[in-house]
C-alpha cells in the first residue's frame, strides 16, 4: 500500500506531521475516516513517544466529530 512506503522513509514525527495535516484539512469530509484509520494503524509501529501522543490526541479529538 502506498502510506506504507511513505511511512517506511519518514520519521514518526513526519508521518505525524503529515497525518495530522490531512485529518484536520481533509480534502473531502469522508476523507478524514480514511486518515484516522491510517493514523490508528501507524501508531503501533511509533517509537518516538512524544509523536505517538500527538497523533492519538489528535485522534481522539477529531474522532469525536465524525
Amino acid at each position: 500500500m502506498e502510506n506504507n512506503k511513505v511511512n517506511e522513509k519518514a520519521t514518526d514525527i513526519e508521518y505525524t506531521l503529515f497525518l495530522i495535516n490531512h485529518i484536520k484539512n481533509p480534502c473531502a469530509d469522508n476523507l478524514r475516516k480514511v486518515y484516522i484509520k491510517m493514523a490508528k494503524d501507524a501508531l503501533p509501529t511509533f517509537q518516538n513517544l512524544d509523536a505517538k501522543k500527538l497523533l492519538e490526541d489528535t485522534i481522539l479529538k477529531y474522532s469525536q466529530e465524525i
